[in-house]
This record gives structure tokens, C-alpha cells and sequence, in this order.
């Protein structure tokens, strides 16, 4: 009934929305923030700045 080009494009549609829907949320919440805050990677410097989140969700 349905071929697999329609699946394919229905299932990347919903990866981009939501990939850019993270993206929009990151921003806002990273607006205003200084530059220290956004490279902190925790207590012991072993988790993600936010600044590593922000490109890993980057979309074009």
C-alpha cells in the first residue's frame, strides 16, 4: 500500500522537527547566559558544556 519512500520521508520529517525543536529550546535557554556558564562541564569537568549540546543539536 505504502512504499518505503513514504516512510522514509514521514520518519525524517519528524527527526528534523524535532531536532530543530531542541535547537529553538537550547537557544532559548542559553540566551543571556556569560561564556563561563556555557563551557561549565560540571564539578569534576566530566559532563557537556552547553555549549557542546548546542552543536551536537545544531540543525541548517
Amino acid at each position: 500500500m505504502w512504499d518505503n519512500g513514504f516512510w522514509l520521508h514521514c520518519l525524517s520529517g519528524l527527526l528534523f522537527s524535532s531536532m530543530n525543536e531542541n535547537n529553538q529550546r537550547l537557544r532559548f535557554i542559553t540566551e543571556g547566559m556569560s561564556q563561563e556558564k556555557v563551557d561549565y562541564k560540571g564539578h569534576d569537568n566530566n559532563f557537556n558544556s552547553t555549549s557542546t549540546v548546542n552543536k551536537t543539536y545544531h540543525v541548517c
